[in-house]
Parts: structure tokens; sequence; C-alpha cells
């Protein structure tokens, strides 16, 4: 708060508040404390609100020759993907003040312009871990940019896959999956993140000091500590571990005319993704399609704190045999971009392909299962954030915007703004590890 109290006054005798610019900086920075994730992310400038980027998919091969063989041309290959930005808001205001900048009003709207950013914040770390572009008005996160990519989606030496470790983590796990993300000349010593809860990054903290009397600490820009496993930091989140009680909707299934659904008894379950991340399955409910009747219509009520849905499908009952078979957005929308309802039905006709190495968290288990995140920080390959554009297509310094609002009724009302995309170059240098548990 203090920072933005600065940020709100000025040192001249007169006290006139600084520009809305000078608000900027203060903001970022308290964005940043935050949300660890934000600072350590790379962030570039966008090239317009379809950003494009090219990713290197191979590098020229080498071969030895005759001494007068001549040149041979070889190049690397490389494909151009992009990434639409989107608008992340916040409105704020304090009312029932004089409209002049006394200190009472500076400490109340640096107080609410605190809790503005902290929302903020609480929204990007969502969404760069879980977002889907199957809701328009978000980008893809890191989970929905591996979940797209088979060759993302990677074994580990328990016999599993890194989606789907179903059991208490050990550091031969740990290790299987950080070395799964190490595929490329050089990416041994990118700069990588292990994004964790607390309770995990306690779990991992007391397997290494099992084994070495001091567990490395790295202090990161902003005062951050992080404990680190392998030199990597881990950054607590609470966006990984789901509730211990579930708010997903229990599914109805019924089997419906038309589709290509083979005949045969499917089972469904749906799990909400909230602001806080993917939540332990709802109940099941399974169909049976034959003859005219290939494709199964599915309804439940809506969670009102889901932003997401999440909807599994098997041959047999239970969590363990599910396999993800799409992810659809929770909210509809009217013309202008807001929200218009609830999103409770669902038809399964065949035409999706399950993500078989993609299953629920299970509430049936006693302990929670939760999700671990390894990051690639590297400026060039890694995860980064593009931006530094507002939405009338502007330059910006910064990847927030205060933008003061008209003082009506007595009310000083603001808005924060970031324009801004997730860009994930190579997927199979990242690791989404689930149904991970701590005992």
């Amino acid at each position: 708060m203090d920072e933005l109290n600065k940020a709100l006054t000025t040192a001249t005798s007169s006290g006139a508040a600084l520009l809305p610019e000078d608000l900027e900086p203060a903001i970022v920075e308290y964005l940043g404390r935050q949300m660890p994730l934000f600072s350590m992310l790379p962030k570039r400038t966008a090239t317009s609100k379809t950003h494009e980027y090219t990713v290197r998919t191979a590098v020229p091969d080498a071969w030895f020759e005759g001494e007068l063989t001549p040149a041979n041309a070889a190049a690397s290959s490389y494909e151009r993907r992009s990434v639409q930005l989107k608008i992340a808001r916040v409105w704020g205001g304090v009312s029932g003040f004089q409209q002049r900048m006394s200190e009472q009003f500076v400490n109340a709207l640096a107080t609410e312009i605190e809790g503005s950013v902290e929302g903020l914040a609480e929204l990007m770390e969502y969404a760069v871990l879980w977002g889907n572009d199957t809701d328009t008005k978000q980008y893809d996160g890191i989970e929905a940019f591996i979940i797209n990519d088979s060759t993302a989606q990677k074994t580990i030496g328990n016999g599993g896959n890194v989606n789907d470790v179903n059991g208490v983590i050990t550091l031969s796990d740990l290790d299987d999956i950080l070395d799964a993300v190490e595929t490329g000349r050089g990416t041994t010593n990118d700069n990588k993140v292990i994004i964790a809860s607390p309770q995990m990054i306690s779990k991992i903290t007391g397997l290494q000091t099992k084994i070495q009397r001091t567990v490395q600490q790295i202090e990161f820009e902003g005062g951050f500590r992080m404990a680190t496993y392998r030199g990597i930091p881990m950054v607590p989140s609470g966006f990984v571990r789901p509730a211990g009680t579930t708010t997903s909707p229990d599914v109805t299934a019924t089997a419906a005319a038309g589709g290509s659904l083979a005949d045969d008894t499917y089972y469904y379950r749906i799990a909400s993704v909230t602001r806080y991340g993917e939540q332990l399955v709802g109940g099941e409910d399974s169909a049976t399609t034959a003859t005219t009747n290939n494709s199964v219509a599915l309804s439940w009520t809506a969670d009102s704190n889901a932003v997401l849905y999440k909807i599994y499908r098997g041959t047999t009952a239970g969590a363990d045999n599910l396999e993800l078979l799409d992810v659809i957005a929770a909210k509809s929308y009217d013309s202008a971009g807001t929200v218009s309802g609830n999103v409770t039905s669902y038809t399964d006709d065949g035409t999706k392909t399950p993500v078989s190495s993609v299953k629920p968290l299970d509430p049936v288990s006693s302990v929670v299962e939760e999700t671990l995140f390894v990051v690639n920080l590297d400026p060039r390959r890694g995860a980064h954030l593009v931006g530094n554009m507002s939405p009338l297509g502007e330059r910006l310094d910064t990847f927030v915007s205060y933008v003061p609002l008209a003082v009506t009724r007595s009310s000083f009302d603001y808005m924060i703004e970031s324009f801004h995309a997730l860009v994930v170059p190579q997927p199979t240098l990242h690791a989404v590890a689930r149904r991970v548990r701590v005992a």
C-alpha cells in the first residue's frame, strides 16, 4: 500500500495527484508480489491482437562429407502459430469522500486498488495454468497447450504418464517428470519452475530432508524465498489443489438419436474448473447406445463457481476408467460479451476422441488428488506472456493499465485492465502431473 500511496500523491507542496501512468508501475510491482509466476514469466510486446510467432520444429542436420563435396543447402524447419490476446479487467471505486486528495481518501483508494490487483492476480494465475480458449473470452493456459499436443503427454519411469501419476509423490517420480521435459539440446539448463500446492511443496521438502541436511533455497526478485528441487524453484499456488468438497455437478446421461457412437454402454462424469483450478469430479451416470440412438445427451445443474467444465467418458464405471472427452465453457455470453447464462448440457455424438492420458481427480480417495506443473521459462522456447498493448491497439509500456473513470455521485471510479495472452511454443518442454497425492 505504501507504494500505491506514493504513486497517488506527489512530493510537491501542492499535493496534486499524479497521472494514471504513474500508478501503473506500482500496480505492476504489486501484481508481481501477489503472483510470483507473473514476475517469472518472460514478457514480450504483441505484434497485434492476433499475435503470430514462429516455432523451430527441426534444426539443420550435419554430416560427414568428402573433401570436395559441394555445399548442401539444409535449413531449419519452422511452423507459424498464432494466439489471440484477451482482455482481463477489474473495476473498483471509492465513494462517500470529498473528491480531493486528502490523506483519508488516498488511503481508501489505495486499499481499493490493492484489492483489485489481488483479484487480477488470481484471474491471471488461473488463466496461465488452466485457461482454455474453448471459452472465447479466455486464452489457452499451460494445461490446454499440453492437452492439445499429444507429444507433450509423456510417460514416466513408474510405468504411468505425466498426466496420471495416480499415487503419492516420490522423488523418483519428480525426477522422471523433470527428465521428461528436458528433451532438447540445451533444455537441461533452461530456467524452470515447479508449481505446486504448499502441502505438496512441504511433502517434497520433507522427502529431501531425509537425504540431505539442508534444503536449498533461492531468493527471487521481489523478496520471494523459495525452496528448490534440483535447483528449480518450487512456487506455491492455491490453484492446483482442489477443495476437499467438490461443487462439480452430478451428470444425467440419456441415449439420443443420431451420432456415430458404437453400440455400447458409456459412463460419464463432469469436473468443474473454477477460478481456483480443476475440482474433484462429480457423480457418474451411464447410457447405452444402440440402433439409431448413437449419441448421448448429458445434462446437469449449473455450478455457479465453474468457468469451464471437463467432460470425462469411459466404457467401464469408475474414475480410473474415464478419459477426458472435452473441455467446454461453463458460461454463455451475449453479443456484448457479458455473461448471459450457464451451460447445462452437452451432446456426445462420437466425433470427439478422448485423451486417454487425462483422467479425473477422484473424490473417493481419502487424500485429495492434486496437480503439479513444471513450466519452462526460457525466453526463446519457454512459456511467455505477450501483451503491452491496449484494446485499441496502442503499444503500452506495461502489461497493466490504470484507467480513471468519470467521477459521479460522490464516487471515484476506475478500471484496471490487461490485454494479453500466454504463448507456449513447445508444449513438450512443460508438464502437468495430475492425480498426485501427499499421503
